[in-house]
């Protein structure tokens, strides 16, 4: 069968699916069968051809399109905003012109997400949306093809006045060197400056983070559709989520600032170096913004709920975010409450004092009765509309010490402060089974690293996770918890588990 029978032949039948389901069925069943037939005989339709940075051979094609009209279902977004929702996609892997919204995928829930969520805009009146997919290109891979569809949306005027036009306001400005007041001078000089010097999609993706953080256009619920576009998938049984996006710091920290407001906290929201191509949530703006997830995609049709997301609302039955969001301890000083921050891990964690206040002379004021104290490296930065004390490592070290909390947070120097008793009663409550394994390989530093672990069983990733709080309570590092299994790789840490293991015969504990 010709590739123009074979679109020809779809066009008809996916204009008579009846609901959601069925039509996210045949448009699977319809980038199936067009990429078989491309590989049966692909020349005719080759525009052009070129190679990706990692090697992939990539066929833009031209064919024929299908053209859609479906009626997609309104949904109950009370308190959502729906251009933030589409906001969230255009800062993502959706492009918007003055013609068209259009995105690339070889996801087809993707295609139809955007759809369903240009739907959603109080401006579109009529029942059904009409829009265009058609195969855009054909990347040969090591793992086989893969068919991008490409979906479009035309008579998008009154979405692109108001996501898209700011944009280029906004690079018309920097072109002219017209001063911008709203944005600080770092980000300014910035964007005018590196605009010739990073990728094209780099310099875009930042120049639309800016404006939108300008407009406010950027919510909560901003997050969660930006995540279905850019989102990062998490491990097996890991709530590790974050977005996408290769930034510089400066960009970051202006989105960081502005996203702390949002989402109520005095810290960033994201982590993550300019030279990483992921940012990562951390606790607790993760806890909100899967929440945030959850609350959503509950109003969301279950059938066109990409992948990723899918996989973080199944882990979320089995793993809790943020469960040791108390990493965050707090310590009274001179009867005011500090943070304590932890900086590094393992043998060499340190920690830091820190207390953020909108009132920078109250800040200024404990700063000066912290100095009084003898203390010398006690200092205030500014962080979103906060102002920050934080008081150095070493000086920390000294409070700790005068409040008789060091050996709680420094551990490591005193590994005997561990109660053996208390750890015997813990283990014999939890643990099945146990194993020791030597662990050799060189980490990214090129460095060849050889460790002992102790794998302790429970059988269940409910009392997994009972059992790590229980043991980092006691001063037992753990590194993670893994298929109901808590693994604990500390040299010292391990060293204290085998001799209360070995000496004990505890009740269901064989090695």
């Amino acid at each position: 069968m010709s590739l123009e029978k074979l679109i020809r032949d779809y066009q008809s039948v996916i204009n008579e699916v009846e609901s959601l389901a069925e039509l996210v069925i045949k448009l699977q069943e319809f980038r199936q069968k067009i990429t078989e037939a491309l590989l049966n005989n692909l020349d005719p339709y080759v525009r052009r051809e070129f190679y990706t940075p990692g090697k992939s051979k990539v066929y833009e094609l031209h064919c024929e399109f299908i053209k859609i009209d479906y009626q997609f279902p309104k949904l109950d977004l009370q308190g959502v905003d729906p251009h933030r929702l589409m906001a969230g996609l255009v800062l993502s892997d959706i492009v918007l012109s003055r013609k068209s919204l259009t995105v690339s995928t070889s996801d087809v829930k993707l295609g139809l997400t955007m759809c369903m969520c240009y739907a959603q805009l109080p401006e579109i009146t009529s029942k059904k949306i009409t829009f265009y997919v058609y195969p855009h290109t054909l990347v040969l891979t090591r793992n086989g093809p893969s068919l991008n569809l490409r979906f479009v949306i035309y008579n998008v005027e009154n979405l692109y006045n108001l996501l898209g036009r700011p944009v280029r306001e906004l690079l018309t400005k920097l072109e002219e060197n017209y001063e911008i007041s709203e944005v600080p001078e770092e980000v300014y000089q910035y964007l005018k400056n590196s605009r010739s010097i990073i990728s094209p999609t780099q310099f875009v993706k930042e120049l639309k983070i800016v404006t939108y953080v300008l407009n406010k256009f950027i919510g909560r619920e901003t997050m969660v559709t930006w995540y279905f576009g850019d989102g990062v998938a998490p491990h097996e049984n890991s709530l590790d989520v974050g977005i996408s996006m290769k930034v510089s710091d400066i960009v970051l920290n202006y989105l960081n600032s502005y996203l702390s407001n949002i989402y109520n906290i005095d810290m960033p929201v994201l982590r993550g170096s300019g030279t990483s191509n992921v940012k990562y949530f951390v606790c607790p703006a993760k806890k909100l913004f899967l929440d945030d997830v959850v609350k959503l995609c509950g109003k969301w049709p279950h059938e066109v709920l990409v992948e990723r997301v899918v996989k973080v609302l199944n882990n979320l039955k089995y793993v809790y975010p943020c469960y040791q969001e108390e990493k965050w301890p707090v310590v009274n000083v001179l009867g005011v409450d500090f943070r304590l921050h932890r900086v590094g891990s393992g043998r060499g964690k340190s920690w830091f004092l820190i207390k953020c206040s909108s009132d920078l002379s109250e800040v200024v004021e404990l700063r000066s009765r912290l100095l009084s104290l003898g203390l010398s490296n006690v200092n205030v930065i500014k962080q979103g509309n906060n102002h920050c004390l934080t008081i150095g490592v070493d000086d920390t070290r000294k409070i700790l010490s005068t409040l008789g909390l060091l050996d709680k947070f420094y551990s490591s120097s005193c590994s005997t402060c561990i109660d053996l008793e208390l750890l015997k009663d813990v283990l014999g409550k939890y643990v099945r089974k146990w194993y020791s394994r030597v662990e050799e390989g060189v980490n990214g530093s090129g460095y060849r690293y050889r460790s002992e672990c102790i794998y302790l069983s429970t059988g269940d990733s409910v009392k997994a996770r009972k059992l790590r709080s229980e043991l980092e309570k006691l001063g037992i590092s753990v590194r993670k918890v893994q298929y109901g299994t808590v693994i604990v790789c500390r040299g010292e840490h391990v060293t204290i588990l085998k001799q209360v293991l070995d000496r004990s015969t505890l009740t269901n504990l064989s090695t």
